[in-house]
């Protein structure tokens, strides 16, 4: 003797396929979220560099990691609620205009120019621009390289250098150097 089960209809099953198939598919879409969110995280986020994501059309600063924070002496609250364009400071060479353009652009390298800490202090930096997506908006992640130091002390052996020289070139004296065999290298 066999069972009678009920059957269900044919449009209920056709139902209950497209429904896996959907569930199938969010799941498969909540999978590549995590995966790019992770490569946001490690690019952004756990980056050591200073970094800043900001909206390429209005300049607003999204966000900002460690690193940018500690940089610029600012709160996230307080970074997030500028537009990068305050962040440069009066040495930063080009007008508003072709500034925005710049920053507008997907992947741009930029400096050095002038950024100004929220002390007011001058860096001199170069940033590298690229392109992220963040919540479904188009983003940039801006890279941020401090190289005041390094400027400063280019700028010190340059001047060294000078003084050096106007030694050397006007003394009366007869001056020299030897190197180690004691052999002259210079007169």
């Amino acid at each position: 003797m066999t069972e009678d089960r009920p059957s269900s209809p044919p449009s209920e099953l056709g139902s209950t396929n497209q429904l896996r198939a959907r569930i199938s598919e969010l799941e498969n879409s909540v999978f590549g979220l995590q995966r790019r969110l992770s490569a946001y995280n490690q690019i952004f986020l756990q980056n050591p560099s200073p970094a800043i994501g900001y909206d390429p059309a209005s300049l607003d600063i999204l966000e900002a990691n460690e690193g940018a924070l500690t940089l610029y002496g600012y709160k996230r609250e307080q970074l997030c609620a500028l537009k990068l364009p305050e962040l440069f400071g009066p040495g930063a060479m080009m007008d508003a205009g072709e500034l925005a353009q710049e920053l507008a652009k997907p992947v741009n390298t930029l400096g050095p120019v002038s950024h100004v800490t929220s002390s007011r202090r001058e860096l001199v930096v170069r940033m590298v621009i690229f392109p992220a997506e963040r919540d479904g908006r188009d983003t940039r992640i801006l890279l941020i390289q401090d190289e005041t130091r390094r400027q400063q002390v280019e700028e010190a052996l340059r001047m060294s250098e000078e003084r050096y020289r106007e030694v050397f070139e006007n003394a009366n004296d007869v001056i020299y150097t030897l190197d180690t065999d004691q052999r002259f290298t210079y007169v």
